[in-house]
């Protein structure tokens, strides 16, 4: 494979899910659009703040690359919306927000993001792509 795409490391932990092929997260100065589904979230807290953090597989336009960052806090508003009809959870909801983005450092094809805005859900709850 021509260095285009990494395959996660991660896959053997699947199960009979195929490997997926990872591409370089995208190189920008300015804030971009990510569109992507909440695979894994933590919830730490500290004597100073609590945090929730997860890890996004991102839709771009080479194909998905990996970030972790701050879950938005208007995904965690607007979910708790959905939950007034119906019992949604974060992991698996395709959202979208603008955010900063730069690679990792040991590899090009995960990264973080930071001062995710203009978050919203686009399908809240499982979508078959958090497993």
């Amino acid at each position: 494979m021509s260095g285009l795409g990494s395959v996660s490391p991660s896959a053997d932990r699947a199960g009979d899910r195929a490997e997926e092929i990872f591409f370089p997260v995208p190189m920008s100065d300015d804030r971009i659009e990510i569109i992507a589904t909440i695979v894994y979230t933590r919830f730490t807290e500290t004597d100073f703040a609590s945090t929730w953090k997860g890890l996004f597989i991102c839709e771009g336009e080479l194909g998905r690359f990996k970030l972790w960052g701050l879950i938005p806090s208007a995904i965690d508003d607007e979910l708790l919306t959905f939950n007034t009809i119906k019992n949604f959870t974060v992991k698996g909801s395709l959202v979208t927000f603008w955010a900063r983005v730069e690679r990792g450092k040991k590899n090009d094809y995960s990264g973080f993001f930071s001062r995710p805005s203009k978050a919203r859900i686009l399908v809240p709850g499982i979508n078959g792509r958090e497993q």
